[in-house]
């Protein structure tokens, strides 16, 4: 085997086709399988998959291929090549990986091996070579780059484009896409930087576990999911704040499909494509209006509401978890009835789900841990005032002391602002959890009123 720059492939000899067997038939399974769940469904997929960007410039004759890097690997004579990630060289064989598949090559086989060059370096080398007025293969190149997730090189030659023809439809249509791209990217970051920290949580509660036996063990309870957390923020959001929201365009379809009878969904093709060109905020404010509670949860909601960026951060973070949720207190093993989450206390998953505790929660009292209706009458807020002050004051528990020093404290009147901002009317929100010592919690399957969520 030699590091020379391969040769170029022309048309496969029956021995090369024969040679690739069962590593190009699963190179190929997986190019279908990765068709099918990676597919862009954020807007209309009509135009045809753009053309290989100059498919021949593909390697860096320069580099020694190393594990980890993506190399073209010439086969029999120069009759054919593939292309993977390289995972190792063997005595006999080279390894590589093809779409998520572990295809082995025996180097007897080998021709010649290169580095290929990233899509980025490719992208610097071919721009040059595209004239800025030379529409078709500008936009070939904008969907080549949007494949290979070169999303701000995507965004800047479309800007370019639409600078010189401002009415073009589909670079307007490929703005919007790569715009979706970028949003889901940053979800999907999110999402696995939660993983991480529940994963660091989780160990290091294992190791102190491990070095203090002893110690109260905390109560485990389980946390609401990414999907049911991002559920309670469509039901709590605030429209007039023109919050940032993701919707797919198959949900937008299922939305005309199953609610084309109302009177607010267009059934004419001209209202439909206005429709389709709506901001999600309009969108969703429709769905609203039309009861279309099954597809809720489609909607994704980037950040947070107001109203639950407010119970984070001034009820959660300043004396939550801190005073109620210990592991002395509500947080413990002896916590009773009423068990809240201590763990990673500013992850989303703890203050949500520890809302949704408070929130469901049955007090056996004459008014709820929140009330509504009358927030100073919130059981919550009521048994974190001195005990000589109010009409449930807390249980003369050792050590307890209160949160706030009356009605007037700053934390106190910040909490009843909280209450205040939630959603009215109060939504039943369609979400199954047991809590910590209760009967699972039945959603209620009934239609709401058209607007009240």
């Amino acid at each position: 085997m030699n590091n020379q720059a391969p040769r170029p492939v022309g048309s496969r000899s029956r021995r090369g086709q024969i040679a690739l067997g069962a590593a190009v038939l699963l190179a190929l399974a997986g190019v279908l399988v990765s068709s099918v769940l990676l597919a862009p469904v954020l807007a209309a997929q009509d135009a045809d998959p753009p053309a290989p960007v100059d498919e021949e410039i593909v390697i860096d004759p320069t580099q020694v291929p190393e594990a980890g890097d993506d190399v073209r690997v010439i086969i029999d004579e120069g009759d054919a090549y593939i292309d993977g990630t390289l995972e190792a060289i063997t005595d006999d064989q080279l390894i590589l990986r093809v779409r998520g598949l572990v295809v082995p090559i025996q180097r007897d086989r080998v021709v010649s091996m290169a580095v290929r060059l990233t899509p980025g370096q490719r992208y610097r080398d071919i721009r040059p070579t595209i004239r800025d007025d030379d529409l078709p293969r500008l936009l070939n190149l904008v969907r080549w780059l949007e494949q290979n997730q070169l999303y701000s090189e995507a965004l800047q030659e479309l800007e370019g484009i639409l600078r010189r023809n401002p009415d073009n439809e589909e670079a307007r249509r490929l703005q919007t896409l790569v715009n979706q791209l970028i949003v889901l990217e940053e979800i999907r970051a999110k999402r696995r930087a939660q993983d991480n920290q529940r994963t660091r949580v989780a160990e290091e509660e294992a190791q102190r576990a491990a070095a203090y036996p002893r110690r109260a063990a905390r109560n485990e309870i389980p946390t609401l999911t990414p999907e049911q957390i991002n559920l309670i923020k469509v039901y709590e959001i605030d429209l007039t704040a023109r919050p940032r929201l993701l919707i797919q365009r198959s949900t937008i379809d299922e939305l005309l499909r199953r609610y084309a009878e109302h009177a607010l969904i267009p059934t004419t093709r001209q209202g439909k494509a206005e429709f389709y060109r709506k901001p999600p905020v309009e969108i969703l404010d429709i769905m609203f209006r039309v009861g279309a509670r099954d597809l809720y949860g489609e909607v994704r909601v980037i950040g947070q509401p107001e109203s639950m960026q407010r119970f984070r951060d001034e009820i959660s973070a300043r004396w939550l978890t801190n005073r109620c949720a210990t592991t002395r207190c509500h947080g413990g093993t002896a916590a009773g009835r009423l068990q809240l989450i201590n763990r990673a206390p500013n992850s989303e998953a703890t203050v949500y789900t520890n809302f949704l505790i408070l929130d469901r929660f049955d007090t056996n009292q004459p008014v709820p841990m929140i009330d509504y209706s009358n927030p100073a009458d919130s059981l919550l807020l009521q048994m974190a005032l001195p005990r000589e002050d109010v009409l449930y004051p807390h249980p003369d528990v050792r050590g307890w002391r209160p949160v706030f020093v009356n009605d007037r404290s700053p934390r106190y009147r910040a909490s009843l602002e909280w209450i205040r901002m939630m959603y009215q009317p109060r939504p039943d929100y369609p979400i199954e959890y047991t809590l910590p010592g209760e009967e699972i919690q039945e959603p209620d399957d009934g239609p709401p009123p058209p607007v009240e969520r």
